[in-house]
């Protein structure tokens, strides 16, 4: 379901973004929207080929330009709320046990944000997890990773990009989870809990990589055929990833990894 819309423009200064970007004063004859609808093509094919939903919200008019919600129909959103109510029929959703938790990562993140350097600001990848009611009020685990897409020429935050995926539903949810990942170092900041978490669940170089070849769809022979290994050694290798990352299939610690910044 694809939306390129302004419905959600009701939305007043009390919504939270707002709130954390109040003290922006924007260049206006810098933010090129032409340039952000050449993007549009590219964010499509994104959200295809990761089978991704994929939200672009624009700080400036205090509304979302772009929302594609790939797994909307799976877990029985209804469009027509979402169309009335825009971000606040979503932020509903969210299970009463994680909402403060998601309004506080997003408080912390951006603060630590809009204290760094016009160069710094586009390195940092927020992701976070959390449970967000579906079907006959089932909840799902759902793991997003935001991004500053764009600033003004003055580097206010103009653009964020959210990448949104459902977690397979077997996967075991624990607790909410947060991490602000430096994408140039790729080291973790801010949030103490992630950093102990990171550090609990990393994985060694080894199995990145073997990780890293699974996801490209090779076998344990192939793999081990590349990286100079015993079949029996890799099939090792993956079974120590899937107790790291407490996964219960390849597939999940894949979906996993890849969004927690480890592949």
């Amino acid at each position: 379901m694809l939306l390129k819309i302004a419905i959600f423009s009701h939305l007043k200064m009390e919504h939270f973004f707002d709130k954390i970007f109040a003290n922006q004063k924007f260049d206006i004859s810098s933010l090129d929207y032409s340039g952000f609808e050449s993007q549009v093509s590219f964010i499509e094919k994104l959200s295809q080929v990761q089978n991704s939903s994929v939200i672009i919200y624009d700080v400036f008019k205090k509304e979302y330009i772009y929302v594609h919600l790939d797994y909307a129909e799976e877990l029985g959103y209804n469009p027509k709320k979402g169309e009335e109510l825009g971000l606040e029929y979503y932020i509903s959703l969210v299970h009463p046990e994680d909402f403060k938790f998601v309004l506080d990562t997003y408080k912390k993140a951006f603060s630590y944000i809009n204290e760094l350097s016009i160069r710094e600001k586009k390195d940092y990848k927020l992701i976070y997890s959390y449970r967000t009611k579906g079907k006959e009020g089932k909840y799902y685990s759902v793991i997003d990773q935001m991004v500053v897409l764009e600033l003004d020429k003055k580097g206010n935050v103009w653009l964020l990009m959210t990448i949104s995926d459902k977690l397979p539903s077997n996967f075991k949810f624990k607790k909410a989870n947060r991490q602000l990942l430096n994408t140039k170092n790729n080291k973790l900041y801010l949030f103490e809990d992630s950093i102990k978490f990171k550090e609990k669940a990393i994985l060694s170089a080894r199995e990145i990589e073997v990780l890293g070849l699974v996801s490209k769809g090779y076998a344990s022979k192939i793999i081990a055929d590349k990286l100079f290994l015993s079949v029996h050694t890799v099939n090792n290798h993956r079974k120590k990833i899937l107790e790291k990352i407490d996964a219960s299939n390849i597939a999940e610690a894949i979906t996993y990894a890849k969004n927690l910044g480890f592949i």
